[in-house]
């Protein structure tokens, strides 16, 4: 079981340096459009209107993409004052506590997702892409967080410690 949890765990890894990079990408992207537009603007007093809504899509997956990277890296926002005065066994009781209610939450998110993306209809305008597609991220990476948080509950069925956190590397 152990060998299956590494394998699981090591294309987690890459999926998150790949997401990573496309937030940057995304991030990138969006700086020098708007760089670009504001230069034509100052120079000819016209500007690019496909930048604004090609900055809010992107900006959108890049949220979406980063979820998945900021819950791996643990670079969330955590409050442990409880889970620092428990012993080991409330550490574990917590852990799995915390684990099956992420699954709840995540699994709820993606049971409805074909129903969000079906009511999502029409064209983002000046993009040519469809209104469903800024969902599809989102979808994604809670689907992948999913599978971190069950590969957890794998960990404590092994006897193994969580995976630690903040252990990716920075671009």
């Amino acid at each position: 079981m152990t060998s299956l949890i590494d394998t699981i765990e090591a294309w987690l890894a890459r999926i998150e340096t790949l997401f990573l990079r496309l937030a940057n990408y995304c991030l990138a992207a969006m700086l020098v459009t708007n760089m670009v537009n504001i230069l034509i603007r100052a120079v000819s007093d016209r500007g690019l209107l496909w930048v604004f809504p090609w900055t809010q899509v992107l900006f959108i997956w890049c949220s979406f993409i980063g979820l998945f990277v900021v819950y791996r890296r643990g670079t969330d926002i955590t409050v442990d004052y409880f889970h620092d005065r428990v012993g080991a066994g409330g550490k574990l009781a917590m852990r799995i506590f915390a684990d099956l209610v992420m699954i709840l939450v995540l699994v709820g998110l993606l049971v409805v997702a074909p129903q969000v993306l079906e009511t999502q209809k029409g064209d983002i305008e000046l993009t040519g892409l469809s209104r469903w597609m800024l969902s599809v991220p989102l979808f994604i990476s809670s689907f992948l967080v999913a599978v971190d948080v069950a590969l957890d509950l794998a960990r404590v069925a092994a006897g193994l410690p969580s995976r630690p956190r903040g252990h990716g590397a920075v671009l």
